[in-house]
């Protein structure tokens, strides 16, 4: 085994050989920290903040749970001053503790690890009406939502149990659905230009193959039933135009209906219901507003946290009527982005980025269920074996800070399993072990604030297979000879 320096400092790499010619190479980026900051408003009104990291290898709870003051009208008021609205907004969240809690891991960011921020919002979907892509960094003000270095998310727990991301890359189906009621004048809403929808949605999504539902040229309407039986069919993304509105007891969509059917609007709630029926979930789910339709985004507030917490990897809807100009720069740099690695939450930031000259560049709010931000497990080779003997094992491994020194060893006869196998399968188990924790520690929070006999049944039972995935991942790293630490909440 050769252990050696001298690559890129941000990368693992892993470099392979079994029998003769036969390398294969493997490479890792540098684990992202966590940053968890969580913003809970109990029944009576009262709001805390606390800010936790996940590290590669432990949890730190930077600041436990402490008052915030939100100030709803002072923040309504600066609806219209973007900058304004951010400062506000980040001089009301980050007291003291938090601040001070914030400049360490900055600081620990600045020595070359990315810090992904994911916003936990709990006790009240009235929260999720909140700019918070406008949130700034308290030490800088720079926006955190529109940098790669700092992926900007708001994450939702969620009860289902169906997987939010794919086992491999998938090969990328979008499903287009624009809706336009004949009788939306009645309803006081400027009727849909399809076809200009349509096409924004294509020039959007750039090459990635379509289903098309709008009604037009024999194609079928962009009604709840065809919207479900095109996502049957596996795709990966529905994107949704369409009139909306809000009222006491929920939302309602104004998709089509059929000719012979008396017409009334989609419950939200049914679309909810119908994606999180599918055996195979689409992994991204667009709502877009209509242009011209006003502003949507209270409708679009209440129905992405809800299509999340149905199992959604992600959810990405607009703050307010956006311009068609953002959307037409946004979206083709959001999907190859996308198509890169997978990471929604990174993927997102680097097309916001793109429009940092445009005043509207933090409309695109993400949703996501999915913790690590990839919509698919990143697929690692794995150098084959020899079918006689394998002269040595060779591994190399990059470690910022220094040179190291190498083993050679060789091994005749049979051949061991492939050292990147190995490796793989102890890195997939490790991944999955930090997950399954950071699931069961985001049910224990919950759980402290309903308490015990109060708490839903979704949360006891999240956190028993929580814990039930961390003994399974415990168990698989001991049989590969792995020294595993047992922490306090991994059993009751």
């Amino acid at each position: 085994m050769i252990i050696a320096s001298g690559l890129r400092p941000d990368k693992a790499t892993i470099l392979c050989y079994s029998g003769a010619s036969q390398f294969t190479r493997a490479s890792h980026t540098m684990p992202t920290t966590d940053l968890e900051l969580t913003i809970t408003r109990a029944a009576d009104g009262a709001t805390t903040a606390a800010l936790r990291a996940e590290l590669p290898n432990h949890r730190a709870d930077l600041v436990p749970p402490e008052p915030v003051s939100l100030d709803a009208m002072a923040l309504r008021a600066l609806t219209t001053i973007p900058d304004a609205y951010g400062a506000a907004l980040t001089a009301m969240v980050f007291a003291p503790g938090l601040r001070e809690a914030w400049q360490r891991v900055r600081g620990f960011a600045e020595a070359g690890q990315p810090v992904r921020v994911r916003l936990v919002l709990i006790g009240d979907d009235g929260l999720h009406a909140i700019r918070w892509e406008l949130l700034r960094d308290p030490v800088d003000s720079t926006p955190l939502a529109s940098s790669e270095r700092t992926p900007f998310s708001r994450f939702m727990v969620t009860a289902s149990l169906a997987e939010v991301q794919a086992p491999a890359k998938p090969t990328l189906h979008a499903v287009i659905a624009v809706a336009n009621p004949d009788l939306l004048p009645r309803y006081q809403m400027a009727p849909v230009d399809v076809a200009a929808e349509v096409q924004r949605a294509q020039r959007g999504l750039g090459d990635l193959a379509a289903t098309i539902l709008d009604g037009r040229e024999g194609r079928p309407s962009a009604s709840l039933a065809n919207i479900a039986a095109a996502l049957r069919e596996g795709a990966s993304i529905l994107y949704l135009v369409c009139h909306g509105a809000l009222h006491g007891d929920g939302s309602s969509l104004f998709l089509e209906m059929d000719a012979s059917e008396a017409y009334q609007p989609t419950a939200g709630a049914a679309l909810v219901q119908q994606i999180s029926a599918l055996t195979r979930h689409p992994l991204l789910v667009v709502l877009a507003s209509c242009q011209g339709a006003g502003n949507t985004y209270e409708l679009l507030a209440a129905l992405g946290p809800q299509l999340a917490r149905a199992g959604i990897g992600a959810v990405i809807a607009m703050q307010g009527n956006v311009p068609m100009a953002l959307v037409a720069q946004l979206m083709p740099r959001l999907f190859t982005e996308l198509r890169r690695d997978g990471q929604i939450d990174r993927a997102l930031a680097a097309a916001r980025a793109a429009l940092h000259q445009h005043p509207d560049w933090w409309m695109p709010t993400l949703w996501m269920a999915v913790r690590d931000g990839a919509l698919w497990r990143a697929e690692v080779p794995v150098a084959a074996p020899s079918p006689n003997f394998s002269i040595g094992t060779v591994q190399q491994i990059t470690i910022n800070g220094g040179n190291v020194g190498s083993i050679i060893g060789t091994n005749y006869g049979n051949p061991p399993a492939p050292a990147g196998a190995q490796s793989e399968a102890i890195t997939h188990q490790h991944t999955l072990l930090a997950t399954h924790r950071r699931t069961l520690g985001h049910y224990l929070q919950q759980l402290a604030v309903f308490g015990t006999a109060y708490a839903p049944p979704h949360i006891m039972h999240g956190a028993t297979e929580a814990r039930a995935g961390i003994a399974r991942a415990k168990a698989a790293l001991r049989a590969l000879g792995v020294m595993v630490e047992d922490l306090p909440d991994d059993t009751l």
